[in-house]
Formats: structure tokens, sequence, C-alpha cells
């Protein structure tokens, strides 16, 4: 009984302790408002693939709109709900760590993205490690079937997983019936909503010009770099498969070398050290670093400290005023939608449509390996649409900036402006055509 009372307090005070810092002191993101906003149109009824685009399984945003149909639009939902994910997953490793799972708390509050659905896959990965140690009988199975959540989470990891799950087992047929219990689930839904060659389209066939992202913060390879050192240093000293694991799953950086992925690769071997490494001055080492770089960062967070007064944002933190942006480009579309269709080709799109209380569409992420793989289905379509009605078009002003870094399509650019004719900038820099 006190066990299990102890477990409930590790649980609620890690949702109290995550909720706090992620909502009010983390960096906010456009990739936060993109996991949101997924969550968000599965919870109002709409469909992946068929309503609007993603180049992921829709596991992780399923579960997370289960929690959401509790809240309204709102942003502070989606921090409790991952939150509470999170905390399960926490209960386990305080179970294998003890009191050093506050590390694990700690590294996660220096994540530029703390909660996406590349946060999720590490826990999975940690899962996995924690059933390895474990005495369970039928461990393995249940490693697979958590290989298979990550697939249909994050399919590029899930194939990697499984090709060192399959070479290290010898009941390969097995575990691989278990492995596609989640696919089969996936399967029936994709049926049930008629979307099967949608969804391989987005998260498989579309993603070639998704490499054309390729991107490297020099201190993020640093830390990706020392991390797949240790890990070939540690196989090669005691050849364990679990080892592999981590070592694949370093994909995850790929092909965008930033904080977010390399720190979400990080996540696991951290885990893997607090469990098995026995050098004292290295783990002094490691705790350190964190302990500094999230005092550190929490100190600089109050340089310009400021909360979000607007709708579903109400609240959330951020180092600049965000508030007269969205409340002018809300009121401008609103506006121009009284008359005119207006697609907005601009990195925030999804903030400024969940921002005046619309479901974001295809329209609205434009990303380079985001459009599937006929980018000029979208061409059609916007053709057909404007041809007896008037319609807007906003180009973000980063498109016309070689110096501004974005994943934006360029080729819709160059649509807008060979089809349609220039009509005004805006006060945030972005500019505007018309039909």
């Amino acid at each position: 009984m006190k066990k299990f009372i102890k477990y409930i307090i590790i649980f609620i005070s890690s949702i109290f302790i995550l909720t706090i810092y992620s909502y009010f002191f983390s960096e906010f993101t456009i990739d936060e408002i993109w996991n949101y906003g997924f969550s968000y149109n599965i919870k109002c009824g709409l469909l992946p693939y068929k309503d609007f685009n993603m180049v992921i399984g829709p596991f992780y945003n399923s579960i997370i709109s289960l929690f959401l149909i509790f809240f309204s639009n709102n942003l502070f939902a989606f921090h409790l709900a991952n939150s509470i994910l999170i905390s399960f997953f926490i209960v386990f490793i305080y179970q294998k760590i003890g009191f050093k799972y506050i590390f694990i708390l700690l590294f996660l509050m220096l994540f530029p993205n703390i909660y996406s659905y590349n946060t999720f896959v590490s826990f999975l990965v940690i899962m996995i490690l924690i059933l390895d140690k474990s005495s369970l009988k039928n461990k393995d199975i249940l490693a697979s079937v958590l290989i298979g959540i990550i697939f249909i989470t994050k399919q590029n990891i899930g194939i990697f997983l499984l090709i060192i799950f399959m070479i290290s087992n010898n009941n390969k047929f097995k575990l691989l019936g278990y492995f596609s219990i989640p696919l089969f689930l996936l399967m029936i839904f994709l049926l049930l909503t008629n979307s099967i060659y949608q969804y391989i389209d987005f998260c498989f066939l579309g993603l070639g010009s998704f490499i054309d992202n390729f991107f490297i913060e020099i201190p993020a390879l640093v830390l990706g770099a020392i991390t797949i050192y240790y890990l070939i240093y540690k196989y090669l000293k005691c050849k364990n498969k679990v080892i592999l694991y981590l070592l694949f799953f370093q994909i995850i950086i790929f092909p965008i070398v930033n904080f977010s992925h390399t720190l979400a690769g990080s996540l696991p071997v951290l885990f893997y050290i607090l469990l098995n490494e026995n050098n004292k001055n290295i783990l002094l080492f490691i705790k350190t670093i964190i302990i500094v770089s999230v005092f550190s960062q929490t100190i600089t967070t109050f340089d310009g400290y400021h909360f979000k007064k607007n709708s579903f944002l109400k609240y959330r933190y951020s180092t600049y005023n965000m508030d007269t942006y969205l409340n002018n480009f809300s009121s401008y579309i609103i506006e121009k939608e009284k008359n005119s269709d207006v697609y907005l080709f601009i990195v925030n799109a999804y903030l400024i449509r969940l921002n005046i209380n619309q479901n974001p569409s295809f329209f609205d992420l434009i990303n380079r390996g985001n459009t599937g793989s006929n980018v000029d289905i979208y061409f059609d379509k916007i053709n057909n649409n404007c041809q007896n009605k008037s319609c807007l078009f906003i180009l973000d002003s980063s498109f016309f900036n070689k110096s501004k870094k974005n994943q934006l399509d360029n080729s819709f650019k160059e649509f807008v402006i060979n089809n349609y004719k220039y009509f005004d900038v805006l006060p945030s820099g972005d500019f505007v055509y018309k039909n």
C-alpha cells in the first residue's frame, strides 16, 4: 500500500511540475502549435490524411485528442494532457532508477519543444529498455507491440527499431505478428475512413522532398555526435543489443539537426546511463551539466517575460509580445473572409487559424515533405475554387528573404506570383496577392 501511495505522489507531482514548467517557462515554438493542431483537429472529428495533412502516424495525436474532448480550443489542455501521459511513464522510470528520475524531468525542461510525438516516442523507447531489464516472461512480446506503436506514431523510427529487434531475437515470425497488432488496428482505421492511399502518400511517398529540409545547428550536432560516440564505445565494449536500439534511434536527428531532435534522441540514452553507468565521475558530470543548464535557461526566461492573453494561447509564456501580431492578423483574416477565401501560405498559418477558432486544413501546412507526392493537386484545387469567387493569398515574408530559414515549399510562392496579382504588404511583412 505504501508503494502504491508513493507512486501516486510521484505521478501527481510530475504532472504538476511538467505542466507548470512546460506552459509557463518553456520556449514557445510553431512545432508545439502543429502538434496541438493535429490533436485538436482529430478531437473536432476531422480525419488525418483526409481533412488535413500529417507525415506521421495518428497514434500520438489520437491519444492526446481524447484528453482534449473535455476542453474547448485551449493550449493549456494540450500541455496538461501530455504531462499526464509522460507522468505515467515517469512512474515506471522511478521503479527502475529511484529518485534519479528527477534528472529525466530536468532534462525534459531543456527541450525547445517539450511535448511532441518525438518526446512520446522517446519514452516508448525507454519502456523497451525497462522491459529488457525486467524478469517478465513475455517481455519480448510486449517490446514488439511497443515497436509497433512507435511505427504507427513515427514510421521511420519504427522501421529502424524493428530491424534491430528482428536481428537480435530468435522467434522472428512470432514477434513480427505481435508487432503487426498496432498496424492491424491502424489498417482498420484507414479502411473505415477510406484513407489508405492518403496515409501512404503523406507518410511514405511524399517524404522524398523532406530531405530538402536538411539543417544543422552546430551545438546540437556536437551533442548528437557525443551521444553516438558514447553508444558505439559502449557497444564495442559489451555487445549489448539494447545499445543498438539506442544507436538506431538516433535516426530521429535526421534531417533537421536541432536541439528538439537531438535532445529527443538523447533522452533514452540518459535513462540508460542513469540505470547502468557505474562511473561516478561521469554521472556527476552529466547531472551537473543538466542542473546548471536548466537553472541558466530558467533564469534567462525572465528576460522579456510575457503572458499571452489571446484565446487558446491564454497565459502561455512567450519571450516577446505576440498579442498585437495575433490580434491584427486575426482581425484582418476575419474581415477579408467576409468576401473572399483566404489562403495562408505562412509559417504561422496553424497559429492564426486556431486563434480564430478555425480548424487548420491542407493549405495551412505547406512545408517541404508535408504535401504528399503530387503538390500540383493543391494548385488544381485552388484554381478550381477561385474561378468564380474572390481569393486572397498571403505569402510569408521569409519566401522573399533568403536569410530567414524555413521549411515552406517554395513552389507555393511561385504558383501564387505567377498566377495572381500583387495586392498589399501587411504590417507583419507578409505579401498579399489576389485574383
